[in-house]
Order: C-alpha cells, then structure tokens, then sequence
C-alpha cells in the first residue's frame, strides 16, 4: 500500500516550530547572580577605604588587574552563553530568508508580469470602447472643437471607473467647453479670437478672464488722458532720429517705457491695434 503526497495548499502553509517547547523552557538564565554581587559588594566596600601608599602602588596595580580580569570573564561567559542561543537564530532566519525568496524572487514576479500584461490590454480595450463612443456618439463639430485627447483623463481606464460614468464626463465637459466659448464671445469684444485661442490652449476660463483684465488695463493706459511725459533724446543720438513731415495739426510725443519684457510687450500689443485703428503714424526707433 503506497501513501500519497498531497500538496498543502499554499493558503494553509504554515511555519511549525517542532521544539518549540524546548526553546520556551526557559524564560530566563539563570545563575549565581547573588553570590557574585554578595562578594562583590564586600569586596568593593572594603576597596573604598584603603589608600594606596608609595610602597603599595604594587598591590593597587594587582587589584585593578583583577578586578579587570573579573569584568571580562563575566561579560565573556555571559557572551558565550548569548551565541548559543544566536547561532539558532541565525540559522532560524536564514533558511526562513530562502523560503521567502522562493516565493518573492522567483514565483511572484511570474504571476505579477501575467497579471500586469492583463491589465494593460485591459485597459487598451476600454480606451478603444471610449474612442469608438466619441466617434460615434459625438458631432463632428464637437470633435473639432474638442479633441479627445485634449480632455482626456487616464483614469477613465480604471475598472471603477464604469462606461456611463466616462460617456457622462466626456459629454459635460463638451458642455462645459462650449458655455465657456459663448461666455468668451458675449464678453471678449475686439479680444475674443485671442480670448478663445488662450481658452483652447489651457481649458481654463477663470485663467482667460485673468487674461482679459490684462488686456483692458494695459488698453485703458492707452487710452488715458494722462498727459504722456515728454522726453528729449540726447543731442548724441538726435542726428540718428529719422525725421518725418509732420502733418499739419498733428503733434509728435517721445515716450519712454521702463518695466519687464512681458509686460512691455503686451502693451506695445495693445498700443499697435490702438494706433492702427485711429490711423496713427508709429515710428519705432531702436
């Protein structure tokens, strides 16, 4: 009669001590403590009242010896006594360390890289059932407008994350894009086509708005009735001024702008549609 070897089932695997009772015998060491500190006590005690003369520094060289020699054959044996018990323990944890290995160096990653693999097909199907949706389900003209890409959110493609939760998001973000537009157009006035290519780059009305103020008050310095400061190039430089017939009734002013690039651009911006609108004459010198 043959007895089979059934695999445990790696759920009901477990670790059994089989001289575990042996180990947890002992719940301390024990040994002759009070002797040893009984004497010791005495023996120190009478240390502390002698006074070493010249002629006795010998003995004092003897009784410090031995009192060394004392110190390290307690701690020797109590070291001795330590690395038997170690050395148990060392071995204990090494072949356990190599049980583990088994299992996280060499098995694990088989299955994490089958499972990995899944998960990105996975997650590639549903992408294709997203597309296919907002081809099918989406105007054209919203698809111009705006492209899945640029709406795009990777954790569409978490299973939590269920088809008619992905077809609400993507039709209320169309939503939200095109009350935005109209938003932009009902306000942007002679700024709505730069407006509405600011809002196509960062799909942020409030940060369009931000924009919007910067454009008006960088145009209401244009248009202020401040007096503009009036500033007489150098006698050095006036010779490579180009000269311009000034048209009767017409004046001509020299500003001087100071402040950073950007902020010096946007303004030359506004003051060149300013200048073209009102028929104005610009000379640039550099």
């Amino acid at each position: 009669m043959t007895t089979e070897n059934k695999l445990v089932p790696i759920e009901e695997q477990k670790l059994v001590l089989t001289n575990e009772t042996a180990l947890t015998a002992i719940k301390e060491f024990e040994f002759n403590y009070e002797e040893i500190k009984t004497n010791l006590e005495a023996h120190l005690e009478n240390y502390k009242n002698i006074v070493y003369t010249d002629e006795k520094i010998v003995e004092a060289k003897k009784d410090q010896a031995s009192l060394n020699n004392l110190s390290k054959a307690l701690d020797n044996e109590r070291k001795r006594i330590q690395k038997i018990y170690e050395e148990p323990a060392k071995e204990f944890k090494k072949k356990v360390d190599e049980l583990i290995a088994l299992v996280k160096e060499e098995t694990i990653p088989l299955i994490s890289n089958q499972i990995s693999a899944y998960e990105i097909e996975e997650k590639k199907q549903k992408k294709h059932l997203i597309e296919r949706f907002y081809l099918s389900e989406i105007s054209v003209e919203d698809r111009v407008e705006v492209p899945l890409d640029s709406i795009f959110n990777d954790t569409w493609l978490n299973k939590t994350f269920t088809m008619k939760k992905v077809e609400e998001e993507i039709r209320g973000l169309i939503a939200y894009y095109k009350k935005d537009i109209r938003m932009i157009e009902t306000i942007g006035g002679d700024y709505t086509e730069t407006l509405i290519k600011k809002y196509k780059e960062c799909k942020d009305l409030e940060k369009v708005m931000e924009y919007k103020k910067q454009l008006d008050d960088a145009e209401k310095i244009v248009k202020s009735e401040i007096e503009p400061v009036v500033i007489e190039a150098p006698a050095s430089i006036q010779s490579t001024i180009p000269t311009k017939e000034v048209k009767e009734g017409n004046t001509s002013k020299v500003l001087r702008i100071t402040g950073k690039d950007k902020d010096i651009d946007k303004f030359m911006t506004v003051l060149a549609k300013y200048c073209f609108d009102n028929r104005l004459d610009v000379d640039i010198i550099e």
